[in-house]
């Protein structure tokens, strides 16, 4: 009995894991549609806290209309790589395609009050990250 108790437990951790890695994929879809919409002031209000600390809304739309400026629209993706830390921050690793060429781009969502937040977000359009060959996450700097 008690080895079908933690074998339940354990499908359920990992069920919780699968939701969490939806819950932040569909927060990515809407950052997406947001983006080519130029909405940038609504994916940052709907962001972390822990990220409005960091950059001001100014700044932040500023960061999202030059990468607009610089590699296009959002056209379509590749999810590379989703980790779950601490059971509170997703990070997601695509290739995506823009109009202007493909990049690598790295988002983790952090759990506040029982929701996803945006917390990261990256685009590498120096072409400098390169993938872990075998987990498939971005090698980042130090943020």
């Amino acid at each position: 009995m008690r080895i079908l108790n933690v074998l339940i437990y354990i499908l359920l951790l990992a069920g919780c894991d699968d939701k969490s890695r939806s819950n932040v994929a569909n927060n990515v879809l809407e950052f997406r549609e947001l983006y080519n919409k130029s909405e940038f002031s609504a994916i940052y209000l709907d962001s972390s806290e822990d990220l409005k600390n960091a950059i001001s809304e100014g700044e932040f739309s500023a960061f999202l209309e030059k990468e607009v400026f610089d590699i296009g629209k959002y056209k379509g993706d590749a999810l590379l790589n989703t980790t779950i830390t601490n059971g509170k921050d997703v990070s997601l690793t695509y290739q995506t395609e823009y109009e202007k060429d493909y990049y690598l781009e790295l988002f983790i969502y952090r759990k506040e009050n029982g929701v996803y937040k945006l917390y990261y977000y990256t685009v590498d359009t120096q072409k400098r990250l390169v993938l872990d060959p075998i987990t498939h996450a971005l090698k980042l700097p130090n943020f």
